[in-house]
C-alpha cells in the first residue's frame, strides 16, 4: 500500500511536472506571439511614418515647383514690361518673397532662381552705345543727357533714354548666355 501511495505520489508529481512544462511552453509561445505582434505593429508604424515623411517631402517639392513656375511666368512678364533690368530684378525679388510665404517655402530659397534680367550686350553694341551717347551729348548738351529729358531712336536699340545708353556702354560685355565676353 505504501508502495502504491508512493507510486501514486510520484505519478502525481510527474503529471504536475508535465503540466508545468506544458504551461511554460504555452507561456513561451504566447510571449513569442505577442512579441511578433508588437514587431508587426512597430513595422506598420514605421512604414506609416516613412510614408508620411515621403508624402511631406513630395508636397514640399510640389510647392517649390509650383512657386518656381509662377516666378518664371512673372520673370517673362517683367522682361517685357520692366523699364530696366534692375527694376525687373527688384520686382522679381519681391514676388519671390511673397511666393515663399504663400507656398510655405523656406525664406530665400526662390531668390536663387531669379534670372539675370540684364540683356546680353556684345562688344559691338557697347561701342555703338558709347558712340551714340557721345554724339547725342555734343548735339543736345550734357545737361539734357544727365537728366534723361529726351528719348533717342537708335538702331538696333529702338527708343532709348540716355541713362539706358550709359548703362549699356558701362556694363561689361556679355554673351547670349550671360557670361562675360572674352576679348
Amino acid at each position: 500500500m505504501a508502495l502504491a501511495a508512493l507510486e501514486g505520489g510520484m505519478a502525481e508529481a510527474q503529471q504536475r511536472q508535465e503540466a508545468l512544462s506544458r504551461q511554460a511552453q504555452l507561456d513561451e509561445e504566447r510571449r513569442s506571439a505577442q512579441a511578433a505582434q508588437e514587431a508587426r505593429a512597430q513595422n506598420a508604424e514605421t512604414r506609416a511614418s516613412d510614408t508620411a515623411a515621403r508624402a511631406e517631402e513630395a508636397a514640399r517639392v510640389n510647392r517649390v515647383q509650383s512657386s518656381l513656375q509662377y516666378l518664371d511666368q512673372y520673370a517673362q512678364q517683367q522682361a517685357e514690361t520692366a523699364p530696366d533690368a534692375a527694376a525687373a530684378e527688384n520686382a522679381l525679388l519681391g514676388r519671390a518673397s511673397s511666393l515663399e510665404s504663400m507656398f510655405n517655402v523656406p525664406q530665400g530659397q526662390l531668390s536663387s532662381a531669379i534670372p539675370n534680367m540684364a540683356p546680353a550686350i556684345s562688344r559691338r553694341q557697347k561701342k555703338l552705345a558709347e558712340d551714340v551717347y557721345a554724339r547725342a551729348e555734343k548735339t543736345y548738351g550734357a545737361e539734357a543727357m544727365a537728366n534723361d529729358s529726351l528719348t533717342l531712336t537708335v538702331e538696333p536699340f529702338g527708343q532709348v533714354k540716355p541713362s539706358q545708353l550709359r548703362a549699356m556702354f558701362m556694363a561689361p560685355a556679355t554673351t547670349a548666355t550671360g557670361e562675360p565676353a572674352k576679348p
